[in-house]
């Protein structure tokens, strides 16, 4: 395990949560559109994939 690695990948998964809260909190605070709103739960989707991409790589590099 490269720690390198390990911490790339670390900052990856920090900067996930980081861009999910802050979409949640937009739904949250603001009005949209209903087609506003489904854009943005769409993203939300799709960077919680990534998350979990990148959790999935954590735990396969910390098992090396």
């Amino acid at each position: 395990m490269s720690d390198d690695e390990l911490t790339q990948v670390q900052n990856g998964i920090d900067e996930q949560l980081e861009t999910i809260k802050i979409g949640w909190l937009r739904l949250a605070t603001a009005d949209f559109e209903p087609e506003q709103r489904k854009r943005i739960r769409d993203g939300i989707t799709s960077n919680e994939d990534q998350l979990m991409d990148l959790l999935e790589r954590k735990l396969a590099l910390r098992r090396k």
